[in-house]
């Protein structure tokens, strides 16, 4: 063998070393990345939950009709008139589990929107992040290839230029 072939196979094995060097640090990177994305958006979640509970009242404001009812209720029982009093009564309350019933309902689906709306833009953002990273790694081993290329290339034309030499290649940086 050669010292042409023995100086190329060298360039060739130490570029490539350090190219597999500079994918894995890139690699180590975009799992950092990651890493701080998820962490961030588990902390977006959270801040949310939060929010939503400090902000959405826990019991439902009453309606016109039920303070109705129970000011019936209250004017029929001062009047003494305890059998219709206790139909308001019982009128009311029936009305107060519904509206009761459909406030819990309509505050667990402005939550849920609000989290599925968050959740949604959190996989847009991993889904953006995940062809960033493709692409960072697509471009480097694009680099690399290139970096290769030219080292065979040069290779090639001091051997065709210079058979019997034994001229050192140069690496262009």
């Amino acid at each position: 063998m050669s010292q042409k072939d023995h100086d190329y196979k060298a360039a060739v094995s130490e570029e490539r070393k350090k190219w597999k060097q500079k994918i894995a640090e890139l690699k180590m990177h975009l799992v950092t990345i990651e890493v701080e994305l998820i962490q961030r958006q588990k902390k977006e979640m959270e801040a949310l939950r939060e929010k939503l509970e400090s902000s959405l009242p826990t019991n439902p404001k009453p309606s016109s009709e039920l303070l109705k009812l129970r000011l019936m209720k209250e004017t029929l029982a001062k009047q003494k008139n305890y059998i219709e009093a206790m139909k308001a009564k019982e009128e009311e309350q029936k009305l107060a589990e519904e509206e009761d019933k459909q406030w819990k309902l309509d505050r667990t689906k402005k939550i849920i929107i609000q989290e599925t709306q968050l959740m949604q833009r959190h996989a847009r953002e991993r889904e953006a992040h995940k062809k960033r990273k493709e692409l960072a790694l697509l471009e480097l081993k694009k680099e690399k290839s290139k970096k290769i290329q030219y080292i065979e290339k040069n290779y090639k034309r001091n051997k065709v230029q210079n058979p019997k030499g034994s001229t050192m290649l140069t690496n262009k940086s």
